[in-house]
């Protein structure tokens, strides 16, 4: 299997780069949105809501609001505002990507996402051309 087949085999095209996983319990609906973070590779999951975040409801283009902060029991850091389905990394991340704008992956790939950066290239470097 390729690196294209990988990416879009069994998926609809545009990939989505966020998922919706609805949260029941206590009898209140709840819900969460998940992505992987181009930036140190973990899964990220976020509430949604009234005490989470705000998202624009887009599966290919998300944007959620406000930043997305994560700190690890290893003292790693990841802050970013995901805007338009890119993750624009703030200084205060420990990963090598800190002041870095990269685009998420496809859910469909997570595993993957050097060979997504090998398809799809990285935005940032087309704006510079």
């Amino acid at each position: 299997m390729n690196d294209e087949q990988m990416i879009t085999e069994g998926a609809a095209w545009p990939p989505q780069r966020v998922e919706h996983v609805p949260l029941y319990g206590d009898g209140v609906d709840k819900a969460s949105l998940r992505y992987r973070c181009p930036g140190c590779g973990h899964l990220h999951v976020v509430n949604l809501g009234d005490s989470g975040w705000s998202w624009n409801q887009d599966y290919v283009k998300p944007t959620l609001y406000p930043s997305v902060v994560l700190n690890y029991r290893d003292g790693q850091r990841c802050h970013a505002w995901i805007r338009d389905g890119k993750a624009i990394f703030l200084s205060d991340s420990t990963h090598d990507h800190a002041g870095e704008t990269l685009p998420l992956p496809p859910l469909n790939a997570i595993d993957n996402t050097d060979a997504i950066y090998k398809l799809i290239g990285n935005p940032e470097d087309a704006d510079a051309g």
